[in-house]
Order: structure tokens, then sequence, then C-alpha cells
């Protein structure tokens, strides 16, 4: 990743700009080669593949550091600002990032009690370079809606 999150006071302004709605999340899936991640730091490229864990990863982790029912209770308003409202918003989509009558159909159904694992070889990409292989999660992808459309599924 491009630049490294280095200090732990970097982590926590991030979080707190989550929190807050100052900071909204995207991923630009640039996955790399594993010939180029191999390499001495300073000569690897930068680059990770987080698409598809990116929801899951910041939710579990919202999820993990509230302390009490009313924090968990905040936390899909967050994720919803930070992962659609937000980059809509500034992206100047205004049909995108809210469900209402005639906004675009698009929608990620996540179950915050479904604990998985990050694998090397997950099904979606041509690489494997994750920062978050082996690293287990709560929650958890279960369908995805494009357009309307379910366009992904997890096994039931």
């Amino acid at each position: 990743m491009s630049p490294q999150l280095r200090s732990s006071e970097d982590r926590e302004q991030l979080l707190a700009a989550l929190m807050d709605g100052t900071l909204v999340v995207s991923s630009d899936h640039r996955p790399v080669s594993p010939v180029f991640k191999e390499l001495e730091f300073a000569l690897s490229e930068p680059g990770a593949l987080s698409l598809q864990s990116a929801l899951p990863a910041v939710a579990s982790l919202l999820l993990e550091l509230a302390t009490s029912d009313e924090e968990k209770a905040r936390v899909p308003g967050i994720l919803a600002h930070a992962f659609a409202r937000g980059p809509a918003a500034i992206l100047g989509l205004p049909d995108c990032g809210h469900l209402h009558e005639g906004a675009t159909g698009d929608v990620v159904i996540v179950d915050p009690n479904r604990p998985w694992t990050v694998r090397e070889q997950q099904p979606f990409s041509r690489t494997t370079n994750s920062p978050l292989v082996g690293t287990s999660l709560r929650v958890r992808v279960r369908a995805t809606i494009v357009d309307g459309e379910v366009r992904y599924q997890a096994d039931r």
C-alpha cells in the first residue's frame, strides 16, 4: 500500500476520521504479481489485493472496537457512508450510494456474524498479495447486487 501506515498515531487518526465521516474508503484493486512483491522492499511495487476484503475488514474492525451496543448500532451507518454515500458524493453520482426509488440498485449484503479467514487463493483475483492473508474476519459478504441483479452470492 502506498503510503504505508507507519505509526499507531496514523492508524488512530484514520480510524477517528472514519468514525466521524471525514474519511471514505476506496480500493483501486491494485494486485501486483508475486514476482514484483518478492523483491527487496525498496524495489517492490506498492499494491495489494483488497477489493473483496475491504468491507469485511473495516466492518470487522469497527465491530471489534465497539465497546457498547450503541457503538455497534452505529457501524452500519458508518460503513454506508464510508463505502457508498461518501464516495458517490465525491464522484458527483447523485443516484448512487443510497437506496430510494429510482436510485441505482447497487447493494452489498453482509452477515456480521459469519467468521472466515482470508486465504491466498480467493476465487475472484489472479493474484494473492493481500496483507490480510491469514486474518480472521467476523463479517462476510453474502451477496452483491449491481443494477438490481444479483452478481455474487456466497454459499448458503
